[in-house]
């Protein structure tokens, strides 16, 4: 079977042309065909029996043709016209017809209807053997597709991630020669699980690990296991490890794991999914500690995978990787990036660098070139500040600066909204970084940007001061025009989400105790009502305090806001020099 395969797809490899013109022409000539006889049946003219022996009895019949296969027969007349009638029923026609004097054509032939069937059918079994051939030539590309690649990231190109680099560089001597560490025991893990949110270094990690190790890569996204055809995702498992083994020592990475190695007893779970986990279980269980085959795997949700992956003997290790906490690693982002650009000399790296509190190197890299656009657009030769801050309101506000000018009543209600939220976060002695007021095409009127807290734990009252800076921005306009706006919609939001979490999970409120709601949710076990009022009186709480401490020093927030009415941009600097 196979070698007729081979040579039915050597055919239409060379001659896929003359292929379609058969099949055209097949096509065409089934429909001509149909329409001819649809066309000759039609003009065909119907009479009754009882006319047919009219012309009978006035010798108008010259013959008749009636095949066996057909409800009606046809009757030629002397005059050279044809009609037709319904097939008598009874024996003696044929008796009668002869001693008539009518000629009798009798054939025993297909039907148009068969005829057509037959030819559907041939066509039908042509195009099935066509799609088996493309689908048997679609997973031989598969499996002899190049999926080594190498790698030439390494460690130093990897910032912000020292820590975990200095357990790597044992891994990777491990790697180069299996015999390291063999005179204490120590064995190479099988394999390492990087997660945390996109963008974020998780696949730079591999490269720079196959880099170092100067060992085959071999990557693979989760998606590219899940197929339309049972079995498939189970078979490009089995055919990676094939060529992992081959190629030892390696490395192999699935990016997206989740795709495949999710919870076997989730709802969404089905059997090929199953089918193609249980596949790489086998796999990581069937290769030994010194075939010197390190898989790693990333996932941005690893509460979704199935325990069997995370226990040990498998994916031995699981690293987190954040976005970097300190300014001085996104610095040296930004220094790493845009050298590939022309920047201004006056580029002050520290300043955009703490703006950007919370954003992954990924987001660094899209800011960069986001950069060297808009300095394009605006015909500068050089990327300046001023193109990295439009670069980064793009990213945070989701759209561009507006060239619309806003109504004099929003810019005033959107300057003491925010200066509300930075004179909070100051008194909270949380660093400022920047204050914008400038109107986006997303409809977003502006923002404080704020810098990362030193430590890495909260306290009770860092959670109090963060909901407080929230509301700020609401109590400035009350304070300020005597009504609230729409303008507070994500701070509400912010606010409530702080709110949840020192209520239902860090145990700060002192009614509910040290008791985590959310567990009890999972339970069924928790009052929704109770937990309702217990966020509902913290925020107002809350929301007082913060009206009673803006009040006493709302002179810094006029002064702020008309500043920024003035300029509409201002640094963390600026702010200082204005707050005294």
């Amino acid at each position: 079977m196979d070698k007729l395969l081979s040579w039915f797809k050597g055919i239409m490899e060379k001659h896929k042309v003359l292929l379609f013109c058969i099949v055209t022409f097949i096509v065409i000539a089934i429909i001509s065909y149909n329409t001819y006889e649809h066309q000759k049946e039609k003009k065909k003219t119907e009479i009754t029996y009882i006319e047919l022996k009219d012309m009978l009895s006035k010798s108008k019949v010259k013959s008749i043709y009636y095949d066996s296969g057909e409800e009606y027969m046809t009757i030629y007349l002397k005059d050279n016209t044809v009609c037709k009638t319904l097939y008598p029923d009874y024996e003696d026609f044929r008796k009668d017809m002869l001693e008539a004097g009518i000629k009798l054509d009798r054939k025993e032939s297909m039907s148009t209807t068969t005829v057509l069937e037959l030819l559907l059918n041939i066509v039908l079994i042509a195009f099935q053997v066509a799609v088996l051939i493309f689908l048997k030539s679609t997973q031989k590309k598969m499996k002899d597709q190049n999926v080594i690649q190498t790698s030439d990231i390494k460690f130093e190109n990897v910032i912000g991630l020292e820590e975990i680099i200095d357990d790597l560089t044992l891994y990777v001597s491990m790697i180069k020669n299996h015999d390291y560490g063999v005179e204490i025991g120590a064995k190479l893990p099988k394999g390492m699980l990087l997660t945390g949110q996109p963008g974020t270094g998780k696949t730079m990690i591999a490269k720079a690990i196959a880099g170092e190790a100067d060992v085959p890569f071999i990557s693979m996204s989760g998606s590219e296991f899940q197929e339309l055809y049972k079995g498939v995702g189970a078979k490009r498992v089995r055919e990676m490890f094939k060529i992992a083994r081959k190629n030892a020592p390696c490395v192999i990475f699935i990016d997206e794991i989740d795709a495949i190695g999710g919870d076997r007893t989730s709802r969404k779970s089905d059997s090929e999914d199953r089918q193609t986990i249980n596949q790489l279980l086998k796999e990581m269980d069937g290769f030994t500690v010194t075939e010197n085959i390190f898989v790693l795997a990333a996932t941005n949700c690893p509460e979704n995978l199935d325990p069997a992956l995370k226990r040990a003997g498998r994916f031995d290790r699981e690293v987190c990787v954040n976005p970097p906490r300190n300014w001085e690693v996104r610095k040296q982002m930004f220094e790493y990036y845009l050298s590939n650009y022309k920047v201004d000399a006056r580029l002050d790296y520290e300043a955009i660098a703490r703006v950007t509190s919370g954003f992954t190197g990924a987001d660094i890299a899209m800011i960069c070139n986001e950069a060297s656009l808009v300095a394009l657009s605006h015909s500068k030769d050089v990327i300046d500040e001023a193109c990295i801050e439009e670069a980064i309101d793009k990213k945070v506000f989701k759209g561009n600066r507006s060239k619309r000018h806003q109504q004099e009543k929003d810019r005033q209600i959107v300057a003491y909204h925010e200066a509300g939220h930075a004179i909070m976060k100051y008194l909270c002695n949380e660093p400022i970084s920047r204050v914008s007021i400038a109107g986006t095409t997303s409809g977003v009127g502006g923002a404080v940007f704020g810098e990362e807290q030193d430590s890495m734990f909260q306290s009770k009252e860092d959670f109090r001061n963060r909901i407080k800076v929230c509301v700020a921005g609401r109590v400035s306009e009350e304070i300020q025009y005597g009504v609230a706006t729409s303008g507070a919609v994500n701070d509400i939001e912010k606010a409530t989400e702080l709110a949840m979490a020192y209520v239902c999970k860090y145990g700060f409120d002192e009614e509910i105790g040290l008791v985590n709601l959310e567990i009890l949710s999972e339970a069924d076990l928790i009052d929704a009502v109770q937990t309702y009022d217990r966020i509902k009186v913290l925020i107002a709480d809350i929301y007082h305090e913060c009206e009673a401490t803006l009040r006493n020093n709302y002179k810094h927030v006029i002064v702020l806001a008309q500043a920024l009415l003035e300029n509409e941009i201002l640094t963390g600097k600026e702010v200082a020099e204005i707050l005294g």
